[in-house]
C-alpha cells in the first residue's frame, strides 16, 4: 500500500465554538484550533484510506520527499456513495513550523537524507 512507502501525520483545523458567523467563512489561527488525528474530535471522514491514497499519489507525483497537503472535504457523506467527496486544494514543499511540524521535520529529515545518499551511492 503507498501509506506505508512515506511516513504520514495528519491535523484538521477546526473552527473555534467562539467564531462569529460571519468569520466562519475564512479559517486562520485567530479563528481556528489544529486536531492531530489522535484527538477524538478529530473526525475521520469514510473516505479516509483513499483521501490518504491520494495525498502519496500526489506526493509522488510531484517528486517531493517532504510536503503537505491541503484537502477540502465534504461535510456530509453524500447519499447515492455514503462517502465524502473531497479534493486537494494545495500542495506545499515547505509546509508550516508549528511545534508538531517542526518534530516531524526534525524526525524525517536524517530519514530522506539517508535514503537519498544511498540512492546516490554515498552510503
Amino acid at each position: 500500500m503507498l501509506q506505508e512507502m512515506v511516513n504520514f501525520y495528519t491535523c484538521k483545523k477546526a473552527l473555534k465554538k467562539d467564531t462569529p458567523d460571519d468569520k466562519k467563512f475564512q479559517r486562520h489561527d485567530d479563528n481556528c484550533v489544529w486536531l492531530l488525528e489522535e484527538n477524538p474530535l478529530f473526525e475521520k471522514p469514510s473516505s479516509w484510506n483513499l483521501i490518504v491514497q491520494d495525498c502519496v499519489k500526489a506526493l509522488l507525483y510531484l517528486n517531493l520527499d517532504i510536503g503537505a497537503f491541503d484537502v477540502k472535504v465534504q461535510a456530509k457523506p453524500d447519499k447515492k456513495t455514503n462517502s465524502e467527496k473531497w479534493i486537494i486544494i494545495e500542495s506545499a514543499s515547505a509546509p508550516s513550523m508549528g511545534d508538531v511540524t517542526t518534530v516531524k521535520y526534525c524526525e524525517q529529515i536524517p530519514v530522506v537524507a539517508t535514503k537519498k545518499a544511498e540512492q546516490l551511492g554515498i552510503i
